[in-house]
């Protein structure tokens, strides 16, 4: 994986998921990030949700026209990704039976600087802070942020921020 990049794919254990309507309805979304051991850089990248039927759905003649998609922009700062907005219908919610929009884990590559990190935790849309759960895995320097709670399930168009780190060094998380 190349450095400063965000990955984000639907995780198939053991090819549970035939087809696409299986990944749609029953997969959830991993983030990857893939940190630079050379830079600090910040990096971006976009998730499109929409009701994975047609791309004529998403009215192509002009960014923000159309009613059945919207696209998310990920911005990835230091201890931080942030997710916003970017274009297409705000208001849009992926149809009842669709899963692939719900957060399963967030992994972060060349992490050996979190490995003793003391929190984790989400700024959803109603700005209140959610404690969220780590695991370090030393031997990949691989550091998996997930839910303390797997239901409900958490939509990445919930959520506004994921903070990472040490409290000493002055992060936590407070209202966005």
């Amino acid at each position: 994986m190349r450095d400063n990049s965000i990955v984000i794919y639907n995780d198939n254990p053991n090819n549970l998921f035939r087809t696409t309507q299986d990944l749609l309805t029953k997969a959830k979304m991993t983030i990857v990030l893939a940190r630079s051991k050379l830079t600090t850089d910040d990096y971006n990248g976009f998730i499109l949700i929409d009701d994975g039927k047609s791309y004529m759905n998403m009215k192509p003649e002009g960014l923000g026209k159309g009613e059945n998609f919207k696209v998310l922009q990920l911005a990835f700062s230091s201890n931080r990704l942030d997710i916003f907005y970017g274009f297409g219908n705000p208001t849009y919610k992926p149809p009842a039976p669709m899963t692939y929009h719900y957060l399963d884990k967030l992994i972060i590559l060349d992490s050996a600087d979190l490995e003793t990190m003391d929190y984790a935790c989400y700024i959803g849309s109603d700005n209140k802070p959610v404690d969220l759960q780590w695991t370090y895995v030393k031997d990949q320097k691989t550091t998996i942020i997930f839910q303390k709670d797997k239901s409900p399930n958490l939509s990445v168009t919930m959520i506004q921020t994921i903070r990472f780190g040490k409290k000493a060094d002055g992060g936590y998380c407070t209202q966005a």
